[in-house]
């Protein structure tokens, strides 16, 4: 059950989950039941690094919100754009402490103008929020972050299906960074990346082992090895049973591991613009066929409930009268329908 991070979605899914335990219909006792929203997931994820971060380019903060607040100041700015011929780049907007994106946007804008800030400096003498050279690199460096982000957030909730497959390389080209960023030169990248880490080898171990209830290992049994002295004397092919074990150790080896273990060993798809993850498992299903399952429960979870601006957001977002009036029946025809409408996104294509 995909859901945003409301409280009151907490309690209904918990009621519900306890329910389910109690007849014993869930994976993993239910730990994997409640799934969390893959955009809400990732302002979590952003937010846990901005407390980190969000200091550090306080003086370009301060720099736009003196534009804003000083007309002298605004008037001084544009004429700094225009004497460096920096017309035409988009003006830098303020951001708001509730929506990140704003700040990425803010800082996204602002670094190509940090010569006209530079020569503001020199031209108006109650201008004093001018960042540093390092400051600018810093800025740099956080927006390039900020930047991963957010194009998986506009992806993950831009998409008419917004099912697990489709951000699947979102979510690797996160890790990768995250990766980058733990061994950054920049300690500030280190603090940032460290709260935003989390592993999940266990818990992917865990529900293979539910999946395959058991069977999952193939065992080297007597069995499967009676090609080899089937209607012959023990004691006559004793050393070739011994040459023939030391000679195929490692087929036998791979004989014995589970599926997950040939799996996670196995040499990765090369990566193509027209490779499909959902019909790779179609074809090797039979080789991995637990695995296949897994792939076919999670892949069709759901990623994201929310719009794309309100996965930005960490406040609270506000019902009028009118639609929290709405009857529950009323309000089932409704999502029935808009899932029913195409967009005219994919009309068009």
């Amino acid at each position: 059950m995909v859901v945003d991070n409301a409280t009151s979605n907490d309690v209904m899914v918990r009621l519900l989950k306890s329910w389910l335990k109690e007849k014993s219909s869930l994976f993993s006792n239910g730990a994997l039941f409640h799934v969390r929203c893959s955009a809400h997931i990732l302002n979590l994820i952003v937010q846990d690094g901005l407390q980190i971060i969000v200091s550090l380019v306080s003086k370009i903060r301060d720099s736009v919100r003196y534009l804003k607040r000083s007309p002298s100041g605004k008037q001084k700015f544009d004429l700094a754009v225009s004497q460096l011929k920096l017309n035409g780049l988009k003006k830098v907007p303020m951001d708001v402490p509730t929506r990140w994106n704003s700040t990425y946007e803010m800082l996204e804008a602002a670094l190509p103008l940090r010569e006209a800030f530079a020569h503001l400096d020199l031209i108006d003498k109650n201008y004093d929020h001018n960042p540093s050279d390092k400051e600018w690199e810093i800025a740099t460096i956080f927006c390039e972050c900020l930047k991963v982000f957010f194009k998986a957030t506009c992806h993950f909730s831009g998409t008419c299906f917004p099912t697990s497959n489709v951000f699947f390389p979102e979510i690797c080209k996160i890790q990768m960074q995250l990766n980058e960023w733990e061994t950054s030169e920049y300690d500030f990248l280190h603090l940032m990346a460290k709260p935003m880490s989390q592993k999940v080898r266990t818990t992917f171990s865990e529900l293979f082992d539910e999946y395959d209830s058991g069977g999952g290992v193939l065992e080297g049994s007597s069995s499967s090895r009676s090609h080899v002295v089937m209607g012959s004397s023990k004691h006559n092919l004793d050393g070739f049973q011994e040459w023939y074990e030391k000679a195929h150790a490692s087929s036998i080896r791979a004989f014995q591991k589970s599926e997950m273990d040939q799996y996670l060993e196995e040499i990765v798809f090369p990566n193509t613009d027209d490779f499909n993850i959902l019909h790779w498992w179609k074809v090797n299903s039979g080789k991995y066929p637990t695995l296949a399952r897994m792939a076919r429960d999670i892949l069709a979870v759901p990623a994201t409930t929310v719009a794309s601006e309100a996965a930005f957001s960490v406040g609270g977002r506000v019902i009028d009268e009118s639609r929290a009036s709405l009857l529950p029946d009323i309000v089932e025809a409704l999502m029935t329908a808009n899932d029913w409408i195409e967009s005219p996104k994919k009309i068009s294509k």
